[in-house]
């Protein structure tokens, strides 16, 4: 079940990150900047609830999900995301971590 549930939310990122550049082109560079950054804001946002909700339940993280999902929070927050996953982020760090 976790393998489809992985294998699912891969195909659901890479429809967040292709999905807004599909759809509004790619005239200006500005623009194009500007909605890449807005994709791979969502795109990170997607794997972070991905890795939640599969954790949520127990409250236990393994070591290479927390590895993950710290490197997502930081990339995140550096890129201006919201304070919605600041929420989420503090829920993860009360998580016991397991091999």
């Amino acid at each position: 079940m976790e393998i489809i549930t992985v294998i699912i939310s891969g195909l659901f990122s890479s429809i967040c990150v292709a999905l807004p550049i599909i759809l509004t082109g790619r005239n200006e560079k500005k623009k194009e900047k500007s909605i890449n950054d807005k994709a791979t804001l969502l795109s990170m946002k997607c794997n972070i609830m991905i890795i939640y909700s599969m954790c949520k339940s127990n409250k236990q993280i393994n070591k290479y999900q927390l590895a993950l999902i710290e490197e997502l929070f930081t990339k995140y927050f550096e890129m201006g995301g919201n304070g919605f996953i600041h929420k989420i982020k503090e829920e993860i760090e009360k998580y016991e971590v397991i091999d």
